[in-house]
């Protein structure tokens, strides 16, 4: 987290991201930290991930919600997040290592061919909340940042 940056609440869940570590997109279970100017993924069952923070400043646009999506399907992912940047946190190193800002353009072969959009896109879901409500408080603090 940077200065002045609130922790709100962690989350369990899957996510749909872009792994800057094998430049493609994949799904994972996923520890989502809920902070006032971002969202912070760290990966608990796969520790060679780094960790990877989406801060809201960085977002394209408006974070998206699909409320109709099959709250039985285990695998639905109704929330997406789409965004030009993204900071690399690297954690599996002995060495002490800087946080590494990733932009889009930097990507943007990969990135258009699965989404046709030179963006980073975020889907996920989680496990034990209605997830509704995280995308409520997620939106405002959007709007407070925009």
């Amino acid at each position: 987290m940077e200065e002045g940056e609130v922790y709100i609440q962690d989350f369990f869940g899957k996510s749909h991201f872009f792994d800057l570590t094998s430049n493609m997109y994949r799904m994972a279970e996923t520890t989502i930290h809920f902070c006032s100017r971002s969202v912070i993924l760290e990966f608990p069952k796969e520790p060679s991930l780094p960790i990877y923070k989406y801060h809201l400043r960085y977002f394209d646009r408006e974070p998206n919600f699909n409320a109709n999506f099959n709250k039985n399907n285990i695998n639905a992912l109704p929330m997406t997040i789409v965004t030009n940047r993204v900071i690399e946190v690297p954690i599996n190193s002995k060495i002490p290592k800087p946080y590494v800002l990733h932009d889009a353009k930097e990507n943007a072969d990969a990135l258009i061919e699965k989404y046709n959009e030179p963006f980073y896109v975020l889907s996920m879901n989680i496990d034990f909340h209605n997830i509704s409500e995280f995308f409520s408080a997620i939106r405002d603090l959007f709007h407070l940042y925009k």
